[in-house]
């Protein structure tokens, strides 16, 4: 470029001097312009070469592998925030009436026995799938970073049921294709006929059949009979 100009009699270093008909000609025949051209595609290609994510999160599922060409993986990786996981899972579409944002769920994942997680319903797919299922979503606080992506697990979604009896499930038992309970009654055990109606894995609500104060029998109860003698071991 400098060499162009000196040949015209213009220096370099006053470009402002030179008529624009020969700087145009000078920066064509000294390849300047295509000089520029590679150098900013040059720094747009080392800008390319540092990936930055969108979020903060967790790296997982990393393909790429150093030095390797990018047009050799599909996806370089995903990140994942972890500190508050989505819960999915379905539920029919008869038990929507019970369903509604902002319920809490408990969530007891496979992998980790003996440990529960809370969480709150986020949202509710508006549409029933072919096999009668609605797809809820709840949030579910991760502080620890106990639980990853992908999981499963078993998910109780928690109702309130107000003015009910509530009893262990152990305590009913079936005869005669009815619905029992032992009332525990000075010394011995009383044959009841109770109607259940709400319930969940450890109790059940009692509609019909008990009164409150009563002492229900929980253990011991399946071979027991009516006004069998009984001894109380334990009080809770």
């Amino acid at each position: 470029m400098e060499d162009r100009l000196l040949g015209h009699g213009y220096a370099l270093s006053d470009t402002a001097s030179v008529p624009d008909n020969i700087l145009k000609m000078a920066l064509i025949r000294s390849n300047y312009n295509n000089a520029v051209s590679a150098l900013a595609e040059a720094r747009r290609n080392l800008s390319q070469t540092t990936i930055a994510a969108p979020i903060s999160g967790v790296i997982a599922n990393l393909n790429a592998k150093e030095n390797n060409h990018s047009s050799t993986y599909q996806n370089f990786c995903e990140i994942l925030d972890i500190n508050s996981m989505h819960l999915v899972f379905n539920v029919l579409e008869t038990e929507m009436p019970l369903v509604k944002v902002g319920q809490k769920v408990e969530l007891f994942p496979f992998a980790l026995s003996g440990k529960s997680f809370t969480g709150t319903v986020s949202s509710i797919n508006p549409a029933v799938d072919d096999k009668g299922m609605v797809r809820i979503t709840a949030s579910v606080p991760n502080p620890n970073q106990n639980l990853m992506y992908g999981m499963n697990a078993r998910v109780l979604l928690k109702n309130a049921i107000p003015d009910c009896l509530i009893i262990p499930k152990e305590a009913v038992l079936y005869r005669q294709n009815r619905q029992v309970v032992f009332v525990y009654k000075e010394g011995k055990a009383i044959w009841t006929y109770v109607t259940t109606s709400h319930e969940n894995s450890t109790h059940v609500a009692v509609s019909e059949g008990l009164e409150e104060g009563m002492e229900v029998i929980v253990e011991n109860n399946l071979n027991l009979a009516h006004e069998a003698p009984v001894t109380v071991s334990s009080q809770q």
